[in-house]
């Protein structure tokens, strides 16, 4: 056995027979399933323990509240030499194992195509129908990072991806656990450090669920979720580091980077942080043109940053001091 598949999971029992049943329903059975349990106060492990006579299901389970940590649980007790990771409430293609499989061995990352749903009819076709695409091999001539698509397919994602476990083991590769938002793309970055080619096919083996919420969208802003924000930052430093300034990649990355740091702006304001928001976000700001003046690629990307940057108010929404609803 080669491929492990880890799950993780919190009070997500509605969906799991979704998800089962199309693992249950793989041409290939060769594989097996990591499943962590992170404090679930729903029916999730009844549903587990259901499935377990039928799938390979080792449950382990996870008290420290936080995807970061319950992932590092289901890596930690990887024991293929290949791993991939399927949220709990999306399904697979009947041959997504056997895909993956025959494409093994991968010397370094293997990555497919996905579509999103919201109603499982909508995506029957793709679930049952044969596809065939090829299998590229893309050779990295660039620093890449997660926010960057290859072939055309996003790269944001975890869940499209199947990691090496030994390239993890050898370059101590984990979920940052400080790290509250963005950990997938963390680790994908710093896996990406680390190898100079990937296998791509535009097979679409994997089926993500459209979120009912997001943290954006809450009606109630606490110190918990406002702190998950604030911890992508160490992402961002970390790229920062690690990407050449000079180049043009650089500046794609920062329309990523500013596009964080809006997102940690329009929060504290919507949690009426109005004083401690401006400041944060006219601090960002004057990073942001000092590493802009040490950079010597003249491109359209970087007139459009500098446009962001002195338009600022009609972008990030900058407010008065006064609190401000809706923003």
């Amino acid at each position: 056995m080669k491929l492990t598949i880890c799950i993780v999971n919190y009070n997500k029992s509605k969906y799991l027979p979704d998800l089962f049943d199309s693992l249950i329903q793989q041409t290939d059975k060769d594989f097996s399933i990591l499943f962590v349990d992170n404090c679930s106060t729903d029916s999730s492990i009844e549903v587990v323990n259901k499935y377990k006579a039928n799938l390979p299901i080792e449950l382990i389970y996870e008290s420290r509240k936080g995807v970061q940590f319950a992932r590092n649980t289901a890596l930690s007790n990887v024991k293929t030499d290949y791993f991939t990771f399927v949220d709990a409430d999306d399904i697979v293609a009947k041959n997504y194992v056997s895909f993956i499989n025959g494409s093994l061995p991968v010397d370094e990352l293997l990555m497919f195509s996905f579509k999103t749903f919201e109603d499982k009819k909508t995506i029957q076709q793709y679930l049952d129908g044969a596809q065939d695409f090829e299998i590229k091999k893309v050779k990295l001539e660039k620093r890449m990072y997660s926010f960057q698509s290859i072939e055309g397919i996003e790269m944001t994602y975890l869940w499209n991806k199947v990691f090496k476990k030994s390239i993890c083991d050898t370059f101590d590769i984990t979920f940052d656990e400080s790290v509250g938002i963005g950990e997938d793309c963390f680790f994908i970055d710093k896996y990406l450090e680390h190898i100079s080619s990937i296998l791509v096919s535009k097979q679409v083996l994997y089926f993500y669920r459209k979120a009912e919420d997001s943290l954006m969208n809450y009606s109630s802003i606490n110190e918990l979720v406002i702190n998950r924000f604030l911890s992508e930052i160490k992402r961002c430093d970390y790229l920062n580091e690690v990407l050449d300034v000079s180049s043009s990649e650089y500046l794609e990355w920062m329309t990523h980077e500013i596009w964080i740091y809006r997102n940690i702006y329009r929060l504290l304001i919507r949690a009426n942080r109005i004083d401690y928001a401006n400041n944060f976000l006219n601090n960002y700001l004057s990073s942001v043109k000092q590493r802009l003046k040490k950079n010597k690629v003249i491109s359209l990307l970087r007139l459009k940053l500098f446009i962001k940057l002195i338009g600022k108010k009609r972008y990030f929404g900058i407010v008065s001091k006064k609190p401000q609803k809706n923003r």
